[in-house]
């Protein structure tokens, strides 16, 4: 009896130190892209890919949805890309919810007059690969009335990590779409 008490124990014991150990290495990704990379200073209009969506009039008040996708994505484990939009037209509602089901920790944050979001997987599993992946969608709302253009909502700064822990900035082949709903 006592050896399946001690058994019992050293479970419980590694359970709690491989559950402590994914929760360092989230937390770790998460301030590892939160926090704007040396290069960022340096190259501001890298790798920018603006929404594409019709000249379409939204009223004051109207919801916009933002869907961003990937043409294609190799092993991703994580991601983060700003979201640019003009502050006096629109403001960011909320309601960010990742696209791709391994992905569950997603983060908005404001950042230098966009939305910084970032996301990652949790625990030691391949990435996430394939083509015309959807990533996100997020919420913004529109202030006054104003036409939906090709700068008025875009994404820029695309950094991805892979399950290996491999982090490639200003990626490309990524875009958003933009559609106004009603309420």
């Amino acid at each position: 009896m006592r050896n399946i008490l001690m058994a019992i124990k050293k479970h419980k014991t590694s359970a709690a130190v491989l559950t402590a150990v994914i929760l360092i290495s989230a937390a770790a990704l998460v301030v590892f892209f939160a926090l704007p990379h040396p290069k960022d200073a340096v190259n501001r209009q890298s790798a920018s890919v603006s929404a594409s969506q019709e000249n379409t009039t939204v009223s004051a008040g109207q919801k916009i949805v933002l869907t961003v996708t990937a043409a294609s994505v190799d092993d991703m484990y994580g991601y983060q890309f700003q979201v640019d939009y003009d502050e006096n037209a629109f403001e960011y509602a909320g309601e960010l919810k990742s696209e791709v089901d391994a992905i569950s920790t997603i983060f908005a944050k404001p950042f230098n007059g966009c939305q910084l979001i970032g996301a990652t997987m949790i625990g030691e599993q391949k990435g996430i690969s394939g083509d015309n992946v959807a990533i996100c969608q997020m919420k913004f709302t529109a202030l006054k009335d104003c036409v939906l253009s090709d700068s008025a909502l875009g994404i820029s700064k695309i950094s991805v990590v892979s399950s290996g822990l491999e982090y490639d900035e200003d990626v490309s082949g990524w875009s958003c779409k933009t559609e106004a709903i009603a309420d």
